[in-house]
């Protein structure tokens, strides 16, 4: 599923090197609670002045983390990918398409890069860790917002 939606044209890279700072937190840290769905993960996230990520950061981290613990996992928060799925074989074959996001983690075999559904309406654990930037670059501003986070946002972070 990764490589489907390196291949998709959702799939985009920023035009010239960007530092991006970034912070992983789990869901429950952003005083989420229950099974929050993408939507409010998302809406948690912008107001607490955090950022979805480019798409590329993926593959940049999957490069980089390479001491990623054994049983680790964390999805990067970024624009969701569209990509299609074939469900069963045969006569009752059919095609779904579904909104994804990577995620990376470490089993027995090794180092992945995958993806995870990320349909507006999907739901998230609490324990279920993203990454998202701290900070706009011109390519990640959304909308007509240059706020960066407020100076309490660690605080708000660690406190959890």
């Amino acid at each position: 599923f990764a490589k489907k939606m390196l291949h998709s044209r959702d799939f985009t890279t920023l035009e010239s090197p960007t530092r991006i700072d970034l912070v992983r937190l789990n869901v429950a840290a952003l005083g989420l609670r229950g099974s929050p769905t993408t939507n409010e993960v998302y809406a948690k996230a912008a107001e607490w002045g955090l950022y979805l990520c480019p798409s590329e950061v993926a593959l940049r981290l999957r490069l980089k983390d390479t001491n990623q613990p054994l049983g680790d996992s964390y999805c990067i928060g970024m624009k969701q990918i569209s990509i299609r799925h074939r469900l069963y074989r045969g006569a009752y074959a059919s095609r779904v398409y579904d909104q994804e996001v990577f995620r990376l983690w470490r089993v027995e075999n090794g180092l992945h890069l995958s993806q995870y559904t990320a349909n507006p309406r999907a739901y998230w654990d609490t324990g279920n860790e993203l990454v998202f930037a701290l900070r706009p670059s011109t390519s990640l501003r959304t909308g007509k917002s240059t706020q960066t986070p407020s100076p309490s946002l660690f605080g708000r972070i660690f406190k959890h």
